[in-house]
């Protein structure tokens, strides 16, 4: 869908084109803790497909906190990767600078456990796809395989203070996006989002979320 530049600018980031198709996220806190999914449905070039996304039994459905730290988090992946090269694993942030990126007023500690339950919501999700979702490798694009486990949009996360993989504990926090969405990000299945104007439509979420439907429109191959 795009050709990334060396010379983009800082607030141009790259959104995954599945995402800005499909509501993976609600756009009002009201109801959040009853929603347990979403579903669409429709036909594309003659076939039909189905899309489920459910949260976890532990977590709230993600709503608008968990979308505004995506796109943060994706501003500040972004912000850090050089065009020559893959964009990879993982995202390292702190609270103070993901809250900056967000637009939210930093509070101090006491708003961190609201920032973890935001992701983990994302993190819990649980994306059926039935011919829905779709990948792209190199020019070739295709539904991604139905399988009953689902996908996820993170492959996991970990906390500051908490032990990685490789025995060192964290001194940022650490998240790392599911393969399938590095993969489509890395092939350019993906649209421009100029994330400043973003977050300046998302003081009416309808309208930022129209903005990305459009864009994906707009750009599609």
């Amino acid at each position: 869908m795009t050709t990334r530049s060396p010379s983009a600018k800082a607030s141009i980031i790259q959104v995954e084109a599945n995402l800005l198709c499909f509501p993976f996220f609600a756009l009002q806190t009201k109801g959040l803790k009853q929603r347990k999914g979403v579903e669409v449905t429709g036909v594309r070039n003659g076939e039909s497909f189905r899309l489920r996304v459910t949260r976890n039994t532990d977590s709230e459905f993600p709503g608008p906190l968990s979308r505004k730290l995506h796109f943060a988090l994706l501003s500040l992946l972004f912000d850090r990767h050089h065009a020559e090269s893959p964009i990879q694993n993982p995202i390292e942030f702190s609270w103070r600078e993901l809250a900056d990126r967000a637009d939210l007023e930093w509070g101090g500690g006491h708003m961190i456990p609201r920032l973890k339950r935001a992701i983990e919501a994302t993190h819990g999700v649980v994306i059926r796809t039935n011919h829905a979702l779709i990948t792209r490798d190199q020019s070739d694009r295709k539904p991604m395989p139905t399988r009953e486990r689902g996908y996820h949009l993170y492959e996991k996360y970990a906390f500051v203070n908490e032990v990685l993989a490789d025995g060192s504990v964290a001194d940022k926090n650490h998240l790392w996006l599911a393969d399938w969405y590095l993969a489509n990000l890395n092939s350019l299945y993906s649209g421009p989002v100029n994330y400043d104007l973003w977050r300046e439509l998302n003081r009416r979420p309808i309208a930022s979320r129209i903005y990305e439907y459009l864009l994906f429109k707009f750009t599609a191959d």
